[in-house]
């Protein structure tokens, strides 16, 4: 169900230079699964600690015992398995995240970074890139759970204060990828033709029911599109220009 730990594992790789040059430690990693070995080689820097986003003592015994200072919330039900079971999705998608949002408010945490996606789009799109003044009318209930993340987060900073900052993730190419998602079509694409198969099943974004890969939509990136990598999570709230 919580993606957290195998996830964030490959995050903290990338960004362990980043975090020991900021002084930053005693990292906690929250996940419904306790399994060290989803950590890989960060799973002796880290503490792991097993719990439910649905579930508001965990995540609120979570943040007090770790005395968390920034909250990464990348835990979540994906697309496909969102669909099928509706009520597992809102206990973990837009429960969950309601539950991060006010344990981070409580435990006066200073900023919660969330993990958002491309999925918050779908209905009325033309051929124009995405830009933050986009309409976002998601089709599937992992969309809409995460539209409405996205929008408890805005309100969370306008009534508390709390720096609240939203990726939005168009796709995540990595090995490895097991859970059914509307977007791992990008993932598969590599792993088939390295195992010399030329054809992949089923319809995604970006690929089409003729069998061939299109292009996808463009997303720009940088300063006045309101959308940043994960390299520019540090960033002064300054250089955000969109709030």
């Amino acid at each position: 169900e919580v993606y957290s730990a195998a996830y964030f594992a490959r995050l903290l790789e990338c960004m362990r230079g980043e975090l020991c040059r900021r002084g930053e430690s005693n990292i906690t990693v929250f996940d419904i699964n306790d399994a060290t070995h989803r950590l890989g080689d960060v799973a002796n820097d880290v503490a792991l600690r097993r719990g439910e986003l649905g579930n508001f003592s965990h995540v609120l015994d979570a943040v007090q015992e770790s005395r968390a200072e920034v909250i990464y919330h990348f835990g979540g039900m994906l697309s496909l398995p969102s669909d099928k079971d509706p009520p597992g999705a809102f206990s973990a998608n837009a429960l969950g995240t309601y539950h991060v949002l006010e344990a981070a408010r409580i435990h006066k945490v200073s900023q919660v970074i969330f993990s958002s996606t491309i999925a918050t789009y779908c209905h009325g799109l033309g051929e124009e890139p995405i830009h933050d003044l986009t309409l976002q009318r998601p089709q599937l209930f992992y969309g809409a759970c995460k539209l409405f993340g996205e929008q408890m987060g805005a309100f969370y900073r306008r009534k508390y204060g709390l720096d609240f900052r939203c990726v939005r993730y168009p796709s995540i190419v990595g090995p490895g990828v097991r859970t059914p998602g509307s977007v791992q079509y990008t993932s598969r694409v590599i792993e088939e033709s390295a195992l010399g198969r030329h054809s992949i099943g089923g319809c995604a974004a970006g690929k089409h029911r003729d069998g061939q890969l299109r292009a996808g939509r463009r997303q720009p990136v940088g300063p006045g599109t309101g959308r940043y990598g994960v390299g520019a999570l540090p960033a002064s709230e300054y250089h955000l220009r969109r709030r």
